[in-house]
């Protein structure tokens, strides 16, 4: 048994927002003794552009607020940073590119086409990692090799390629038609063929079904007790 003495209680809802406040409060303080040229961040992720000599000036400051909140820092190498899954390369214009990140332990894989999972999800899977091309990817030839790395990704997890191409077609159908929200939500365990079809029958009643999968860990994982 432990007891929890610092901080907010790990996945709690109101975590984040302390969080933030505690960040916001660091920033106020240390940017009246120094402002970086570039500061961005995300929830506790900061990109900074700063010089190279002045790297320990913003970072002994940040470090001396609470002995308990510390930040590391990740310094350019060969004229790239990677940031969450974004890696930001500096010309030698001075001009930032941008392109999508994947880390060294990458495995590529993904939602297996054949897997027990509604086809929604897999459409899903298809069009978040094409969305992203465009998103993250700040030059022609990045989104030309983001994109066939992403049809090569695929069809290795068995997606055929019709499937790929319908799917990518939805993202701008999607973006030129306002879809209807549904009004209500339900959770269902999914069962190949009869949960589409129950979604699909419920939709104009303005029901939106969540599928959830079978067979999971903590069903794999926990054993309930025998019945006395």
């Amino acid at each position: 048994m432990y007891e929890q003495i610092k901080g907010t209680p790990m996945g709690s809802p109101r975590s984040g927002l302390i969080a933030e406040v505690v960040l916001q409060r660091i920033e106020h303080l240390v940017f009246t003794k120094y402002q970086p040229k570039f500061w961005a961040r995300y929830v506790d992720e900061t990109f900074v552009i700063v010089k190279t000599s002045d790297i320990e000036q913003l970072k002994d400051p940040l470090n001396s607020v609470d002995p308990n909140i510390q930040f590391t820092k990740e310094e350019e190498r060969k004229k790239q940073l990677p940031y969450l899954d974004v890696l930001v390369r500096r010309c030698s214009t001075g001009i930032l590119q941008t392109m999508v990140f994947k880390k060294a332990t990458d495995t590529n894989k993904v939602l297996h086409f054949n897997s027990n999972y509604t086809t929604c999800h897999k459409r899903s899977c298809v069009r978040t990692l094409f969305q992203r091309v465009e998103t993250h990817c700040s030059t022609p030839a990045a989104r030309r090799a983001e994109q066939q790395y992403l049809h090569e990704l695929f069809r290795a997890n068995g997606y055929p390629k019709s499937f790929i191409k319908l799917s990518r077609r939805r993202i701008n159908r999607r973006r030129s038609v306002q879809q209807q929200q549904p009004e209500v939500w339900r959770a269902i365990l999914y069962i190949k063929w009869v949960s589409d079809a129950v979604s699909r029958l419920l939709q104009p009643a303005g029901v939106g079904i969540a599928h959830g999968p079978q067979a999971t860990i903590r069903r794999r994982v926990m054993q309930p007790k025998d019945r006395l």
